[in-house]
Formats: C-alpha cells, sequence, structure tokens
C-alpha cells in the first residue's frame, strides 16, 4: 500500500506500509462489512466500510468509517460495476474545503484487485491519486472476530452473541394510535475492530411481514460516547446516528435527533434506553 503523505498540496511524498483486510457478508450477501487494519511509519489504521447493494439502480453504497473518531462518514460513496471495474464517487469535506472522492476497484480477479483513490478540488476536472493498494486474498474465510483489543470499551460486551428477540411496536406513532403489535425474531451481534466496535443484524416477523435490521455501534473513547448508525433491509440505507452513553452498569441510555420519515418528515426526538441487563438477557 501506498499513500501519499498530504493530499491536494503539491506534494510527492508517499508513506507505504502493509496491512489486512477481511470482509464478512451480511444478510445473505445484500451487504457485507469490511475491516482494515493497516501500518505505516505514520501510525496505525483501523477503517471499516459497509458497502449496500440497491438492486433497482444496479448500484453499492459505500459507507466509511475509523476508530478514531467512531463516526460514519455520511452521504455514501455511490458506485457500480462497469467494464471489470467498479468506481465510486463521493463528495467530502477535506481541509476545510468541498471536494470530490473517487474510487476504482480493477483488475479484479477472484484471488486479487488493485485499488486507487483520488481527490478532486476543481469538480472533477482533474485528480490526484493519494492512496494505492494491491490486495490478494490469504483465505476464503473472514479473520476470527476477537475481543482482544484493550482499549476498548466493555459497554456492549454483555451483548455478543446470538439472541431471541421479542418485541412490541406502535402501528402508527406519533399518531395518537395507541394500538402495539407484537414481532418475534433474531439477533446476531458481533465484535469489529477486536471489541472497539459492534455490529447487530436483526431479523423479526410480525403481522405486516418481515423486517430485517442492521446496526453499526462505534465507540468514541475521548468522548465516551458510542454513536449507533441503523439501516433496514428495504432501504439499504444509513440514517443519523444516535449518540448516547453508558450511565449504569446495567443501562445504556441515548438521546439524539433524526430526520426519519416515521413521523410524517418532521424532525423529532428519539430516547434509546437498554436496561435490565443481564448475561442472558436486556430490555
Amino acid at each position: 500500500m501506498r499513500r501519499l503523505q498530504k493530499p491536494l498540496t503539491g506534494s510527492t511524498t508517499w508513506i507505504e506500509g502493509d496491512g489486512t483486510i477481511s470482509v464478512r457478508k451480511l444478510w445473505n450477501g445484500r451487504a457485507d462489512l469490511e475491516e482494515l487494519e493497516l501500518t505505516t511509519p505514520a501510525g496505525h489504521l483501523q477503517g471499516l466500510a459497509v458497502r449496500f447493494y440497491h438492486p433497482e439502480p444496479h448500484q453499492w453504497h459505500l459507507y466509511w468509517a475509523n476508530s478514531r473518531d467512531g463516526i460514519v462518514n455520511q452521504p455514501p460513496a455511490v458506485g457500480a460495476f462497469q467494464d471489470g471495474r467498479r468506481e465510486f464517487y463521493d463528495q467530502e469535506t477535506y481541509n476545510g474545503k468541498i471536494i470530490l472522492l473517487r474510487e476504482i476497484f480493477s483488475d479484479i480477479t477472484p484471488d486479487s484487485y488493485h485499488f486507487e483513490q483520488a481527490f478532486s478540488d476543481d469538480r472533477g476536472q482533474t485528480w490526484e491519486t493519494n492512496w494505492i493498494a494491491d490486495i490478494t486474498r490469504v483465505s476464503p474465510e473472514p479473520v476470527a472476530e476477537s475481543m482482544t483489543a484493550e482499549d476498548r470499551s466493555h459497554d456492549f460486551d454483555f451483548n455478543i452473541g446470538h439472541w431471541n428477540v421479542d418485541v412490541k411496536r406502535f402501528t402508527n406513532p406519533l399518531s395518537g394510535d395507541s394500538k402495539w403489535t407484537d414481532w418475534k425474531g433474531t439477533a446476531r451481534i458481533a465484535p469489529v475492530w477486536h471489541g472497539r466496535a459492534n455490529f447487530a443484524e436483526f431479523e423479526i416477523d410480525g403481522p405486516s411481514g418481515h423486517l430485517e435490521g442492521l446496526g453499526l455501534r462505534l465507540y468514541n473513547s475521548e468522548t465516551k460516547q458510542w454513536t449507533i448508525t441503523w439501516a433496514n433491509g428495504r432501504e439499504n440505507v444509513f440514517g443519523v446516528p444516535i449518540v448516547g452513553e453508558s450511565r449504569t452498569a446495567a443501562a445504556i441510555s441515548s438521546t439524539w435527533k433524526t430526520s426519519a420519515a416515521a413521523s410524517g418528515g418532521r424532525q423529532i426526538f428519539v430516547r434509546y434506553n437498554l436496561s435490565m441487563i443481564t448475561p442472558g438477557s436486556a430490555y
């Protein structure tokens, strides 16, 4: 791997390093989670990408996060396969300036591919490549999940594993309707970055059908807070994250603001509480 030290500054100094990538399927292949571990002379980098497939336009949406700030980048990079290549494009803020980002996956074989990332600060007229990598498969299986990170938060350690889920949902929230419906299903929670983060897959069934959900929980060690970013299997899009923290050993509480359409498109506040925590159950 080669990485340009100071992109968009005229720099020609590159940093070289080695790393590993591990990819796990989610939702039976309709999404996946990629973990990156990279070591260079400039330090150690942990990153992850969650990629959702949208069958109607035949496109993928890619969300990126790193372990330093525990935040999922919004909006996602969007791209598709064409002529043996996959190109993603995104708009981001870099050093206080709006830029375009391009990612290209090329020379794809069953066991290897080439990756390049580039920035443009002139609306795509010119591109400066700042990340080059050649990736070779070492195993068809993802790296084994572990909880070995010494500097991780232990708030969600109890939650790792497979669970049966009983859910009660309001039929029409914020409408005055007090009718509840019962849903049942399963959940799988697995560690990421050796326990510094985790993801949760849910499948539940109820009166109106089958629901699939995916939650990515990232920890910011400086603020001592978690962000929980949620997507459902119908839309395949990450929403506005929940932000919160553990207040007691038996409860995790958070308050967040979202623009979800559950209330007719209005801005609302949502409170999320996880309590009555035991080794085998939670409320």
